[in-house]
């Protein structure tokens, strides 16, 4: 996501959870320059980084704070290649060893476990994983060692059979809204829109509600309304009712724009009792 101070900023204000792009890139436009894994946001011909530098800073974060756990969503959509590409750069870290992986009955371990086994990354792949992936061990031996039968490499979990989400496609602020209003002249907002996660039906079972909060547009300034702490929970609250779910992730863009507003509201979730609606 794009962000003015960065991950180590975003992650001494407090966010536990980063959503990054990766893609195969090349650095010029010379076809015979070998592709290399990259974080950058759509097109990196407008900027990029070296993915062994974007994870450096996570990585030195962690080891820097022995008592935390950070979730990484990363949308990489290209297969095995990148796959590949990415164990190699965490290998080389030292974070494969504290990937977290599920239990052998399906269920992950609690938060106390996590922290005390030093597997304290989570890693979602929103693009899902392939089937045919292979990676290397911790000795750098190639294998194919598969999450739960689902095609996922050990510690890699498919982003979308343990979450589903809202709409992403914001185009700007009234976007949020069905465009009707109620009694009040009031707007009433729109909660029906689910985006991805076809096992939404089953989000009893523990499932993640991500709750998309950007704007189509990358531009900081678009970011003042979206990310002001008030709308962010009135959002959040008719999320749930909408859903009858908790909303635990809360996606935003440009977190520190806006009077940290967007700080606030996800400090503010956090702390409070599981969601659902008065009418659930």
């Amino acid at each position: 996501m794009p962000l003015r101070l960065g991950h180590l900023g975003a992650l001494e204000a407090g966010f536990r959870g980063l959503m990054i792009d990766l893609y195969m890139y090349d650095g010029d436009f010379n076809s015979t320059t070998p592709k290399t894994l990259h974080a950058c946001h759509g097109l990196c011909s407008f900027g990029s980084r070296d993915a062994r530098d974007e994870f450096k800073v996570t990585a030195d974060w962690l080891s820097d704070h022995p008592g935390e756990v950070v979730q990484l969503f990363l949308e990489n959509p290209d297969g095995r290649e990148m796959d590949d590409a990415l164990y190699g750069v965490l290998r080389e870290l030292g974070m494969t060893s504290m990937l977290v992986e599920k239990k052998a009955d399906g269920s992950w371990p609690t938060m106390r476990e996590c922290i005390l086994e030093n597997r304290r990354i989570v890693i979602f792949k929103m693009a899902g994983c392939d089937p045919e992936g292979v990676g290397m061990d911790d000795d750098g031996n190639v294998k194919n060692q598969m999450d739960s039968g689902r095609g996922c490499l050990k510690g890699f979990h498919n982003a979308f059979d343990n979450s589903y989400d809202t709409n992403f496609e914001l185009a700007d602020v009234d976007s949020v809204y069905t465009g009707e209003y109620t009694g009040k002249g009031e707007p009433v907002w729109d909660t029906g829109w689910i985006n991805r996660g076809d096992n939404y039906e089953g989000k009893a079972a523990g499932n993640m509600l991500v709750m998309n909060h950007f704007l189509m547009k990358p531009i900081a300034a678009l970011a003042l309304d979206m990310n002001e702490e008030q709308f962010i929970k009135d959002r959040v609250e008719a999320m749930e009712d909408g859903l009858c779910d908790k909303v635990n992730w809360i996606a935003c863009d440009f977190w520190s724009v806006g009077g940290h507003g967007a700080v606030k509201a996800a400090q503010w979730n956090n702390k409070r009792a599981g969601g659902g609606g008065s009418g659930c």
